[in-house]
């Protein structure tokens, strides 16, 4: 299965500039923890420890947005996953 992950331009520094990976997996987990060997910098920069995304790490996939409890989620052949980051404060 071959998934596309769009990487904002926040974490393509940490990627040398790519804005696209084209990734392997069936779970949301799996294709988060495929562009993290292909960059794994982006470990500290996506995750809290290994299975919990940071705060304000949002995944769409499709333009739908997953729960960050749902890294087991299915995905579809030919998804693309959207990476965003929500600032928040008052």
């Amino acid at each position: 299965m071959t998934i596309e992950i769009v990487i904002p331009a926040f974490l393509q520094p940490f990627t040398g500039g790519i804005n696209r990976a084209d990734i392997k997996g069936n779970t949301l987990g799996e294709c988060l923890d495929q562009l993290v060997m292909q960059f794994p910098v982006l470990q500290e920069k996506i995750y809290v420890g290994k299975n919990t995304l940071h705060k304000g790490i949002n995944v769409f996939i499709n333009g739908e947005r997953a729960d960050p409890k749902e890294l087991n989620k299915s995905i579809e052949d030919g998804a693309t996953i959207h990476i965003a980051y929500v600032t928040v404060g008052g």
